[in-house]
C-alpha cells in the first residue's frame, strides 16, 4: 500500500481525522496539535488509498518539521522520502521515536547532512489535589511575578537574546537580533510572556507559552539573568507560570536538555515528571 501526503486543512474529513489521530500525543506534540486546531496550512497528513491517516506533521515556512509519526514502516518512510526530496528541512523537533522515522527517510534521500542533534526529556506537570497544591517558592530578592505586554519588549529583549545564545542557537549560526525582537513582540502581543520583576522595573527571569491546546500549554524560553541565578528565581517563576496555566484549565508541559542537570532538577522540584524522550536536530 502506498501513502499520499496531503495538506490537511483542504479537506474537512482529513483535518478532523488528523486531529483524532494525533490526540493521544496531544501533550508531546503540543505545538503541532495547536496548529491542527488552528487549521494551519502547514499541517500535512499521510493518508492511505481510503483517505485514512497514518501520520501527521507540520512543515513550516522556516523549514521546521514537527512530526507525529507513531507508525514506522516502509510505506511511511517512502512517503516521507518523496516529500523530503522537494522540501528540505532546517530543523526537525519532536518525540525521539518520531524524529528517528524522519531521519530514516532523510538518510534515504541523501540530500542533507545532519549538523547537530540535541537530546531532551519531555516533562509534564503532575496534577495535585487542593490539599497538595504547592505555594510558590520564595526568592532571595524582592521580585514580583508579572504578565508582560508589548510595552515590556525593550526591557525583555536582553534576556531573550541571551537565552537564544545560550540555549537555542546551533553552532556556527549567527544571532539575528531583529528576528528575535519580532518573535518576542509576537509572543507579547499574544499575551504569552511571563517574568519576574524587581522594584526598579528590571526583569530577572522570563518564560513564555510557545503553544496551547485545549488541555496543555507548552512552556519554553525559560531563562534567568546570570546575576540572579541560584537565588530561587527560576523556581518561583515556573511555579507561578504552572499555576497560571492550571487556572486556565491547562497542564503545563516542557522539554529540557538532558545535559542541563540544573534545569532538570529545577523542573522536577516544581512537580514536573519525565514522560518521554525528545529530540531536536539541525540540518545543513
Amino acid at each position: 500500500m502506498s501513502y499520499s501526503i496531503v495538506q490537511a486543512n483542504k479537506w474537512p474529513r482529513t483535518l478532523k481525522e488528523s486531529a483524532a489521530f494525533a490526540l493521544p500525543y496531544e501533550a508531546e506534540c503540543c505545538k503541532l496539535f495547536s496548529m491542527i486546531e488552528a487549521r494551519d496550512s502547514s499541517v500535512m497528513t499521510l493518508t492511505d488509498d481510503d483517505g485514512f491517516p497514518h501520520g501527521v506533521f507540520a512543515y513550516t515556512k522556516g523549514k521546521v518539521l514537527l512530526p507525529c509519526l507513531p507508525e514506522k514502516n516502509d510505506d511511511v518512510i517512502d512517503a516521507l522520502q518523496s516529500f523530503l526530496y522537494t522540501h528540505p528541512v532546517f530543523c526537525i523537533s519532536g518525540k525521539t521515536e518520531f524524529i528517528n522515522t524522519v531521519q530514516t527517510a532523510l538518510e534515504k534521500t541523501g540530500t542533507q547532512v545532519l549538523k547537530e542533534s540535541r537530546d531532551f526529556g519531555f516533562f509534564i506537570r503532575e496534577k495535585k489535589s487542593a490539599a497538595e497544591t504547592r505555594s510558590p517558592a520564595e526568592t532571595e530578592d524582592d521580585v514580583v511575578f508579572v504578565h508582560c505586554g508589548k510595552k515590556d519588549a525593550q526591557r525583555l529583549i536582553p534576556l531573550q537574546l541571551d537565552y537564544i545564545r545560550e540555549e537555542v542557537l546551533p553552532e556556527e549560526m549567527k544571532l539575528n537580533p531583529a528576528a528575535e525582537r519580532l518573535s518576542l513582540e509576537r509572543h507579547l502581543k499574544e499575551g504569552a510572556v511571563y517574568a519576574l520583576m524587581t522594584k526598579d522595573g528590571a526583569f530577572t527571569a522570563k518564560a513564555q507559552i510557545n503553544a496551547q491546546t485545549k488541555n496543555f500549554a507548552l512552556v519554553g524560553g525559560v531563562f534567568t539573568a546570570p546575576n540572579f541565578r541560584r537565588r530561587g528565581h527560576a523556581g518561583f517563576l515556573m511555579e507561578n507560570v504552572s499555576r497560571k496555566m492550571e487556572e486556565n484549565k491547562k497542564t503545563a508541559v516542557l522539554f529540557a536538555n538532558k545535559s542541563n542537570t540544573a534545569a532538570l532538577s529545577l523542573y522536577e522540584s516544581c512537580g514536573f515528571v519525565l514522560r518521554s524522550e525528545y529530540k531536536i536536530c539541525y540540518y545543513d
